[in-house]
Order: structure tokens, then sequence, then C-alpha cells
């Protein structure tokens, strides 16, 4: 519980007693962008994923899709099942019961001592059509993480399809390089994010099913090519991972995530962001000439900044945990969206511990253990509804153990505890092996 209009008023007073000097940045309106710049269409790539110059591309799988649907199937139906449990369990939280007004013939014998003689009736208040709207990191860090990226993605988009949930999955990256151009020119006062990046956009419920078909074929070659470092000349220069525009991806999605809830009439959309750290740039304002532009970041010893949203009129204070947040608040004010975040992070306990540091987080002496057994960490802050650390590396791997690995070589005698058991450890691995579409079901259901 939040009393708003106290806190606001705190803000506005500590601005109006602020003795550092003060920088003010303008957000970017959503008709600034070059929408038609920035976004690449899946049909642009669509195909083209491995360079066009290599006449056979000896090492691709065509039927590597097939092979994964095969390992996954039992898996994405459990999920799919577990969303209908619990979207049914919260239709029964909306059941209204109400008297109709005719006599229960059944009842009436108890007229004498019971007033309740009349027939019921249940109405369930109608759900909220939701969609799903995600962000990759697409950046030269995420290597070793993108083969289980891709098979958690395709766990995701998978599902969606099943349930029919709307969805665009795009890649934040600075690899395009068909057409130099810049994603806005900004105006005096606004902040500067005209710096090189392009929204790959690799799925979308938009496409045939033979599109997504090829497109999620394609990707999961990719993903097993990209970690091959002696391999990389395979894949095509616009295709190449670079660097992490995290920054323009959250101020630019605003815009996408409004014109995605009108196309497709969503009363709600989950927004996710999935990175491997935080944008490293630094933002600056625009103006006319070099020395009229400021910082905008933390306060620091003698400054302070703000980010004024010109569509809202809001202003938001930039505080110690960067700009990133502070841009996420804006999305999530201008959208109505629900945020969840994803950090993929090296294993290894210091780690752990420099991410939480760096985000500010103070975790408790058991976080660690719980992260390493469970394969996440919730944090509830960093300007998210919900954010979560998850292991990189293999742990993104969408394997299950079968039963026979985990009874043991001698199963031919098991107890009915120890088999009870292995059940429950295999539909539970189904759930932390899929991490990214678990956590995104307990939202959406």
């Amino acid at each position: 519980m939040k009393a708003a209009t106290d806190e606001a008023l705190q803000k506005s007073l500590q601005q109006m007693t602020e003795k550092k000097q003060i920088a003010t940045g303008k957000m970017p309106g959503a008709n600034d962008w070059k929408y038609d710049d920035v976004i690449v269409d899946y049909k642009k790539f669509l195909g083209k994923v491995f360079d066009e110059s290599l006449s056979k591309f000896e090492d691709y799988k065509p039927n590597m899709l097939m092979e994964f649907e095969t390992k996954n199937k039992n898996a994405i139906l459990y999920l799919v099942k577990e969303f209908e449990l619990r979207k049914k369990a919260a239709e029964l939280r909306r059941v209204v019961v109400s008297d109709t007004g005719v006599l229960d013939t059944n009842k009436l014998h108890t007229y004498k001592f019971n007033g309740d003689i009349f027939r019921k009736v249940g109405s369930v208040a109608a759900g909220k059509n939701h969609g799903v709207v995600m962000f990759i990191d697409w950046s030269g860090s995420m290597t070793d993480n993108m083969k289980g990226t891709i098979e958690q993605l395709i766990t995701l988009t998978t599902f969606c399809r099943k349930i029919n949930v709307p969805f665009d999955v795009y890649a934040f990256s600075t690899e395009w390089n068909s057409e130099i151009m810049t994603a806005i020119e900004p105006k005096a006062g606004q902040i500067d994010f005209s710096g090189k990046f392009n929204l790959l956009n690799l799925f979308s419920s938009r496409m045939r099913n033979q599109e997504y078909r090829r497109m999620a074929n394609d990707m999961l070659n990719y993903g097993e090519v990209i970690a091959q470092y002696y391999k990389r000349g395979y894949i095509s220069e616009n295709m190449q991972l670079g660097g992490t525009p995290l920054n323009s991806t959250i101020a630019i999605a605003s815009g996408i995530v409004n014109r995605f809830r009108k196309a497709y009439k969503a009363e709600v959309v989950d927004v996710i962001f999935l990175t491997d750290g935080e944008d490293s740039s630094t933002l600056y304002t625009k103006s006319p000439d070099y020395y009229g532009t400021m910082r905008i970041g933390p306060a620091n010893y003698n400054s302070v900044c703000y980010i004024e949203d010109q569509e809202t009129r809001k202003r938001y204070r930039v505080e110690d945990g960067g700009v990133t947040p502070t841009l996420l608040k804006i999305l999530k004010d201008k959208t109505g969206c629900g945020l969840i975040g994803f950090y993929i992070m090296p294993r290894g306990r210091r780690n752990f511990d420099n991410v939480l540091s760096r985000l500010s987080v103070f975790s408790g002496f058991d976080a660690f253990a719980k992260f390493k057994n469970e394969k996440f960490f919730a944090i509830d802050s960093y300007g998210y509804d919900q954010y979560f650390l998850i292991p990189g590396g293999a742990a993104l791997s969408t394997e299950d153990e079968d039963l026979d690995d985990l009874l043991g070589n001698d199963n031919k005698e098991v107890s009915t505890r120890k088999l009870k058991g292995a059940f429950l450890k295999m539909n539970q691995n189904r759930l932390t092996n899929r991490v990214l579409l678990s956590k995104v079901i307990e939202e959406m259901a």
C-alpha cells in the first residue's frame, strides 16, 4: 500500500528545495520515432539468417524444430494445462451468486426456518484479452546464453500459439547494417536517443504457420552455431551480435506496445525484457551546441537529474538505480502494461552478489542457495513488476531428465514412494527448466 498523494507531495517539495544543479531531459513523443526505420519486419530476414554467399551450409538441420517439438511436446502441454487450471481458478474467484426470484421447489419444505428458498444463479465476470510483447538482448555478451534463450523463446511462442494469445518478439540490435540511419531526430531539450539501433521482429502472431516454422527452425540452428566461434562466418552480417541499446528500446517501447494493444484489442499486455546486463551508454540532452548538452543520470555531488514526459506532463527524478528504472516507470505509466524482467547472469556466488549490489538489493544469507535450487531469484524493484535473476549458459536449456534418469540404472524393482518422488521431480523440472514460460504463465493466469 502506498500513500500516493503524500508521496507526490514529498517529491514536489524535494524539487522545490533542491540545492544541487538540476538537469532535465524531455522524453521524445510517440510521433517523434521513426518506427519504419527502427523495426525490421520478419519478412526482411526470413530465410536470410545465414549468409547467402554460402552455397550450402552443411551443418544446417532442416528438421531441428521437429526434434525440438518432440522433446518438448509433453512439457508444453503440461504447462498449457497448468495455465488452464490457474485460469479456471481465477474465473471461480470472479463468480457472483445471486437470487433469481424463482422459488426452489426442493427448499419449499424448509420455509418455516429458512428464509433462503429461491433458486440461485452464478455469473462469471468476463476475463480480459491478453497479449505479449517481448524484447531480447542481441548483444555479444549473450553468445553463451543464446542457445538456451532461443529454446526458452520458442516454448513461449508455441504456448501463445496454442492458447491463441497474440504476441510479438523483438531482438534489440546494433548490427542491422542494410540501412544506416538514426531512430530519431531529437529536438532541443529532448534526450538524445539517436544512436543507431534496430528491433528485429523475430516472431509474431501475424506469421503464417509455414513462416513461423521456418523462422523457428532457423533460430534453433542459429543458437547452435553462434556459440561456436569458428563458425560465426555462417551467420549473415545483419544477424550478428553487437551492443546493448536497452534504454533506447525501453524509450520507444511505449509506442510499440500501444500500437500492439490497438491492433489486437488486447486489454492486458505483458511486456517482457530479457538481458544479460545493463545499458552501458550515457544519455545526454540535445542542444544546438555541444556545450549546452546535459548528462541525464543518477545524482552526484553537485547535480540531480529529472526526465520529463511531454505527453503525460509528469516529471521523474532519476534515482540511484540509474536511468533504466526511470524509463521503465515511464513505460508503465504510458501503457498500463505488466512489466516482467529477466536478467541472465553467469553462475557463481560472486557474480550473484555483484549483480545484487549493482541493483541495490539486500538479499539475506540464504538468497544464493535459493537461487541455485529454484533457478531464479525474484526482485520486486528496479522498475519491473517482477524482476527475475536466472542462471545462464547450460542452465537455460529446456532438456528434461526422463524417468529412467531419475530412477537410476537399477530400476527393475522400484518402490511406490520412489516412483512417486520421481514423477513429482519430473513435473517440477518441466517448470524450472522453462523458467521464462512458467513465470509468464503465473502473470497471465
